[in-house]
């Protein structure tokens, strides 16, 4: 459902990738005798495909989105705020 409601806008393409666990799994990957663990498991499953994104990156979780930001140079985004961004661009004004 998501991905169909994020590829709404005209010319936006949405590809759902694979993935298991980012490695932060709540507080667990923030937690200083985790992280060498965290950054193990974001290696396996989300580095690749975050690192060859051509557009923006979408996570729901705030510790995915946290992941990125920490293991890579994008700033993830929510889908929600996403679809905004899009629906603004495509009508040229912010949506309140």
């Amino acid at each position: 459902m998501t991905k169909t409601i994020l590829s709404f806008p005209i010319n936006y393409n949405v590809e759902e990738i694979p993935s298991g666990c980012c490695g932060m799994a709540g507080t667990f990957g923030h937690e200083q005798k985790h992280q060498t663990l965290a950054a193990k498991l974001y290696t396996m499953s989300w580095q690749q495909p975050v690192n060859a994104a051509q557009g923006a990156v979408l996570a729901t979780g705030y510790s995915c989105r946290s992941q990125i930001a920490l293991r890579s140079d994008q700033q993830p985004l929510r889908p929600l705020n996403y679809l905004n961004r899009c629906l603004e661009e495509a009508q040229g004004s912010r949506l309140d």
